[in-house]
């Protein structure tokens, strides 16, 4: 089988179908395939900046739901002081994630995993057999049984501004990609376009060493993620949101709901929002497109603030970036950019008002596609084009049955096909953090195990090695 992308929910991925493949004896054989060459660690976690942290607690951030303290002890087998409750750095979680791969590898039979370092461009419909081709881009296709999209956050599409001459060179559409920030220097003006957990990140790395750097920071509410607090053992239950879509309530009841638990304690409202996480599908699958529609537009990002949270520190660290000026944060939205010579002159909407001011960059930290059907992602381009996949009706994602099984054009579920995380937006509410990404891997590990087994055996080849 194949698993196109070697980041976080590929190496999740992978790591699952060993640990599957070892307790039920159908034995599988792994590529897996990314454009970058590296795996485990991906983009989130390949940070090596200290200051990138995780903005979940570590006791929370275990590859495995049945041993919630792995990555815990791991951390303390590696040397770094770690307790439940701490935010450590996401580079030490991307290490973690190589380990535990690498381990899981060791375990298997020899050649179990083949790793090939090449872009994916196209699945399709294997000639003559039951199976899929990925295409790939300077290499031949490879055939396979069976094919998660392990993708990611897929690339936005640029504002028409930026591919302007003049201007593109100065747009960084991706910051976390390689030396994506390198070009930036002390003393620079600079625009951010987002003000979210990206935002704060590249903040942070550009701050790092240019003491004389600006930063302005808008977004369409430009609103700050709110800080995690430590939980108190000792505060008892916490207060319960009475909801129930089932009843014909709407996205309204639901934040009516949200408002009347937290009042109950005002000082625990972090808990309160963060014990919907287990009920988030139930209560999304619940609601009807209208009424999911609504409640993203209306409340989504005051739900992103409470429920994707900094680290303390980070924080603290962005509050004294804030206290300095060094970054400044408000309300507002680019209407064109031209250029101005060593730099861009900027026309800004801030609260209703065009004003220009001159940057030298503009960092795009808005996070992913509002519609994936526009993204410049080659593969889901073809997917989309071909038939083989299809958008789902609020057009942040590839539509899905609930199993992970990509849904073609027809309406027709794949029998092996699966995608996982960010690419199933609007099908599932919460979908991009780890607690999920490790938890649709386990599901997709056994359902392909099954269906691999069962294929093998079709074949007449037993229990034996499937690709």
């Amino acid at each position: 089988m194949a698993i196109v992308g070697g980041g976080a929910s590929g190496a999740l991925c992978a790591t699952h179908l060993l640990r599957e493949s070892t307790r039920s004896g159908a034995l599988v054989r792994i590529t897996i395939i990314d454009r970058d060459g590296g795996y485990g660690p991906g983009l989130a976690y390949g940070t090596t900046y200290p200051r990138h942290r995780l903005n979940v607690p570590a006791g929370r951030m275990s590859v495995f739901p049945d041993q919630p303290e792995h990555f815990v002890e791991w951390a303390r087998g590696a040397g770094v002081p770690a307790d439940p409750g701490a935010f450590l750095a996401r580079g030490l979680y991307g290490s973690y994630l190589t380990e535990v791969l690498a381990s899981a590898e060791r375990d298997a039979l020899p050649g179990a995993i083949e790793w090939v370092p090449a872009e994916a461009t196209e699945v399709s419909v294997a000639p003559d057999t039951a199976g899929l081709r990925i295409g790939l881009s300077g290499r031949e296709p490879i055939d396979a049984d069976c094919v998660i999209l392990a993708l990611g956050v897929l690339p936005r599409e640029p504002p028409g501004w930026a591919t302007k001459p003049g201007c593109a060179a100065r747009y960084v559409a991706d910051p976390l990609r390689g030396d994506a920030l390198g070009r930036i220097e002390d003393g620079d003006d600079v625009l951010l376009l987002g003000t979210g957990l990206t935002m704060v990140d590249v903040a942070l790395r550009l701050t790092e060493r240019r003491p004389r750097l600006t930063i302005r920071a808008v977004s369409r509410h430009g609103l700050l993620p709110h800080r995690h607090r430590p939980a108190d053992p000792a505060a008892g239950s916490v207060p319960a949101v009475n909801f129930s879509p089932s009843s014909g309530a709407g996205p309204r009841d639901l934040v009516r709901a949200i408002r009347r638990a937290a009042a109950v304690d005002p000082c625990r409202w972090r808990e309160v929002v963060d014990s919907l996480r287990a009920r988030s599908e139930q209560v999304w699958s619940g609601l009807d497109h209208d009424s999911r529609r609504v409640l993203l537009a209306r409340f989504g990002r005051y739900w992103d603030i409470h429920r994707h949270r900094m680290a303390p520190e980070v924080a603290v660290w962005i509050d004294d970036l804030v206290r300095r000026r060094q970054l400044r944060l408000g309300r507002g939205s680019v209407v064109e950019a031209a250029d101005d010579g060593d730099a861009l002159l900027v026309r800004l909407l801030q609260d209703g008002q065009l004003r220009e001011q001159r940057f030298h960059w503009i960092v795009d930290c808005s996070g992913p596609p509002a519609d994936v059907s526009r993204s410049p992602d080659r593969l889901t381009a073809q997917l989309l084009t071909s038939g083989f996949a299809r958008v789902e009706p609020l057009r942040l994602g590839l539509e899905t049955d609930p199993g992970g099984r990509l849904i073609a054009r027809d309406g027709r579920p794949h029998s092996n096909a699966f995608t996982l995380g960010p690419p199933r937006r609007g099908g599932l509410f919460e979908t991009t953090a780890i607690p999920e990404l490790r938890e649709q891997a386990q599901s997709l590990a056994e359902k392909i195990s099954a269906l691999l087994y069962s294929g093998s055996r079709r074949r007449g080849a037993g229990a034996e090695t499937a690709q």
